[in-house]
């Protein structure tokens, strides 16, 4: 066991951080919902002013609007940081295929924007020709909503990403 997971660790790294982006979208979806619970039940406290003069309810909604924008930058920007790493430093030659494959071949790229969207085609055709409660519909819908458009749009971003770096090269070596 240990000698597999010494093996393969940089595919299971790869693994985790893929479970833990939807996690964390999910994370921003809960906080957008806390802040304005939060500013309701301030809203029975007393105003407490603090030495910048920004009162509490003003200090709780701003800290959480800072804390969004960088869970929101931080999980968008995080495949590239990681695919970069792992392309230069992993020892697994198929996560470097995998990694170079995704990187250069535009088919398997479509490929794996089309594997990440199937669950959720799935659960939107079947939620059309099963009844569910609303309610259980609307969970089960956004949760494999959420999952599927966070780990879309990373992707996005790290193909933009690299299509970016290939140009600017690109670039530089006409110059």
């Amino acid at each position: 066991m240990i000698d597999f997971y010494k093996m393969n660790k940089d595919i299971i790294y790869v693994i985790g951080i893929h479970i833990l982006m939807p996690i964390a979208y999910c994370f921003i979806f809960i906080s957008t919902l806390i802040v304005p619970l939060l500013l309701f039940l301030n809203e029975f406290s007393q105003d407490i002013e603090n030495p910048l003069g920004l009162n509490i309810k003003t200090f709780v909604f701003i800290f959480f609007c800072i804390f969004i924008m960088f869970l929101f930058i931080l999980r968008i920007c995080i495949l590239p940081c990681v695919y970069g790493y792992f392309e230069k430093k992993s020892n697994n030659i198929r996560l470097k295929n995998f990694i170079h494959n995704l990187k250069y071949n535009y088919l398997y790229r479509l490929l794996i924007l089309i594997i990440i969207e199937i669950p959720f085609l799935i659960l939107v055709l079947r939620a059309n020709t099963v009844h569910y409660p609303p309610y259980l519909e609307r969970i089960e819908l956004h949760a494999l909503l959420t999952c599927t458009c966070d780990l879309l749009g990373c992707y996005l971003v790290l193909f933009l990403w690299w299509d970016i770096q290939k140009f600017i090269k690109k670039i530089k070596n006409k110059t």
